[in-house]
């Protein structure tokens, strides 16, 4: 549920921006991350998981 929060401040604060501002600062601030490790390949990890349950 933080998630709907967080969107929900999101929309609040850029509710006088137009779209393309909006999308821009989305994509700087996606740019602007650091690799996650807790994403990064998580489908090898999944299949490894998976193969183990059958």
């Amino acid at each position: 549920m933080d998630w709907y929060m967080a969107m929900a401040a999101w929309k609040e604060d850029t509710r006088y921006m137009g779209l393309r501002w909006q999308l821009a600062g989305v994509l700087r601030t996606v740019t602007h991350r650091t690799r996650s490790d807790h994403l990064c390949g998580y489908w090898q990890g999944a299949a490894e998981r998976i193969e183990d349950q059958v």
